[in-house]
């Protein structure tokens, strides 16, 4: 899977006035999927992932797991196990 990653800094939304200064911003990162054409099935099981959004910066951590969690197979197929006549496994 391929993706983009972008930080930015963007007006906190409680802020009343112009900016003034850094603390006046918040950092946040903006997520846009890349190269997904024809992979209507992938595409599906991504769930909201499949479609750019923007997230504060503080919720990286919970992004990346989320991510990991959609794209690896751990845990969502057991593996087939074969044993062989002289007691060899094969793992697939």
């Amino acid at each position: 899977m391929t993706f983009k990653l972008r930080q930015c800094f963007d007006p906190r939304p409680d802020l009343q006035e112009e900016p003034k200064n850094t603390n006046d911003f918040a950092e946040s990162l903006q997520y846009t999927p890349l190269l997904l054409d024809g992979e209507e099935d992938f595409i599906e099981s991504l769930g909201f992932l499949n479609s750019p959004f923007t997230f504060e910066r503080d919720q990286l951590a919970l992004f990346l797991r989320t991510l990991h969690d959609a794209v690896s197979d751990d845990g969502k197929e057991e593996e087939a196990v074969q044993v062989s006549d002289d007691g060899i496994q094969f793992i697939g």
